[in-house]
């Protein structure tokens, strides 16, 4: 009788017809499949017969959790696992992340693994790290003229951009979080990250002044870019994080992707080659901040041939 107008209790009806008549009908109603024909039949047919109108605009019906064993949770088996231990363990941060990288749960049970709940605070350790070394860095106050490899990942987060407001409208959180997670790994600190330090450090003074102020610039874009994606995910340390540079996320729209120009499909070929020189040194036992000879730029990646060469000490 009465979970099945927990919503027009919840929505303040009769009580508060200010705030009523603002937030009903309510935006989205996540529930578990198990409770389509009961709670969600009751729900709608009970707020449709005292409102005249459907309670939701959207529900999300969403899969179980399972344990470690692929089997439902219940008393009787005993594999129940706490969500307090977890929180008190891991974080709530790093349990969502999981939770949104294990599986899209609109389409399939997930099996809960602790191991991989705690892995996603190395992940989220990453961030703080990358953090630190973005805020090493003033941004400059107007948009200095970015050089190729700045236009290029810059055109490569409108792109992801789009591509993640896409899968939210359709509350898939799984697809955004995977790259979300490589983004921050491989995409920004591993490579864009190590191409352009020695530009927005400038200290042997190879690039001009507008040359590194482009790298400081981009870096704090597309961080900044980073952490607005990321919030809907993981909205604790997002937030947390751009405090810290100024940034209200509970404030912020999110962001319209512009239109690109670059040619996306050289970012696999900038990995690759990155990741050839890094293995040619190691075999080779080059350390990786030594100059190295003999190794020619492609002629397709000509147009980054200064961070290359800088960032890899090619002669």
């Amino acid at each position: 009788m009465d979970s099945s107008i927990s919503e027009l209790y919840i929505l303040k009806y009769k009580s508060d017809d200010s705030f009523f008549k603002k937030a009903y009908p309510a935006s989205l109603r996540p529930q578990g499949k198990e409770i389509v024909r009961t709670w969600l039949y009751y729900t709608l047919l009970r707020g449709y017969l005292e409102t005249g109108k459907p309670c939701f605009e959207d529900v999300w019906i969403h899969q179980h959790i399972m344990d470690e064993n692929g089997r439902k949770m219940s008393k009787s088996l005993g594999n129940v696992l706490d969500p307090q231990e977890i929180l008190k363990e891991h974080g709530a941060e790093a349990l969502r992340f999981w939770s949104a990288i294990e599986g899209n749960l609109a389409k399939q049970d997930l099996n809960c693994s602790k191991e991989k709940i705690r892995n996603e605070l190395k992940t989220l350790t990453k961030m703080i790290n990358v953090a630190k070394f973005v805020n090493l860095f003033e941004k400059p106050k107007t948009k200095p003229k970015l050089m190729e490899i700045d236009k290029l990942f810059m055109d490569y987060m409108e792109d992801f951009t789009r591509r993640t407001d896409k899968s939210y409208a359709e509350y898939d959180f799984h697809k955004p979080s995977l790259e979300l997670r490589a983004f921050i790994w491989e995409l920004f600190a591993s490579h864009y990250l190590e191409l352009v330090k020695s530009r927005a450090y400038n200290e042997s003074r190879k690039f001009s002044e507008e040359e590194s102020k482009a790298a400081r610039y981009t870096l704090h874009c597309l961080f900044d870019r980073f952490l607005l994606l990321a919030y809907p995910v993981i909205p604790q340390i997002t937030s947390f994080i751009s405090e810290e540079r100024g940034i209200n996320l509970h404030k912020a729209e999110f962001p319209k992707p512009e239109k690109i120009s670059s040619n996306l499909s050289l970012i696999p070929k900038i990995i690759e080659f990155n990741s050839q020189i890094w293995k040619t040194k190691r075999e080779q036992n080059i350390s990786l901040n030594n100059s190295i000879k003999g190794i020619k730029i492609p002629k397709e990646l000509k147009a980054f041939e200064k961070d290359l060469i800088s960032c890899h000490k090619l002669e």
